[in-house]
């Protein structure tokens, strides 16, 4: 009976992926080297990823079954992040992308592309330039509004309504 139990769990390293379908697929090598193909790998909801080749997993044998197997998850320890303080969480790739979020807030150190709406509330701090292309529609409506350094190639359309002031200071 222990030896039964014993045998429904297996470590794995992954040789292939196959993303395409509505759950993922494994192809992975079991550590007594057999070969293990179509295991179902079942993610948390609202979270997937494309685990590269050399990935490792965690295997069960649903029923008692070898060829019915599935991976109850995948990690890779070649990209995973050591420098999280206790508490964050982070999302990462095998390139070096990553999102952090912690005590600070969400940090990134890769490009983030929007296709949709951003909306903030509160104030806008930024630590380089920011590029924007496309349109910008401003909204401004606090009392004193202040631009500094601001460069702008192309027209400019202003619809300036209600009361205050707006100061503008040119790029030199």
């Amino acid at each position: 009976m222990i030896g039964m139990l014993r045998n429904l769990i297996s470590r794995a390293v992954v040789k292939r992926v196959d993303a395409s379908t509505k759950i993922q697929t494994i192809q992975v090598e079991v550590l007594a080297g057999e070969i293990r193909d179509q295991i179902e790998h079942f993610e948390p909801f609202g979270f997937s990823s494309h685990p590269p080749p050399g990935a490792e997993a965690i295997i069960l044998d649903v029923g008692g079954a070898a060829d019915h197997s599935v991976a109850v998850v995948v990690a890779d320890r070649r990209y995973r992040p050591t420098d999280l303080a206790q508490g964050e969480s982070a999302i990462h790739d095998d390139s070096g992308n990553e999102l952090k979020i912690g005590a600070s807030g969400v940090e990134t150190n890769c490009d983030v592309d929007v296709d949709g709406d951003v909306i903030a509330s509160g104030n806008y701090r930024r630590g380089a330039d920011a590029g924007i292309s496309g349109n910008l529609v401003v909204t401004l409506a606090a009392p004193n509004v202040g631009v500094l350094n601001v460069t702008i190639s192309g027209g400019i359309v202003t619809n300036m309504a209600g009361a205050g002031v707006f100061v503008w200071t040119a790029a030199p």
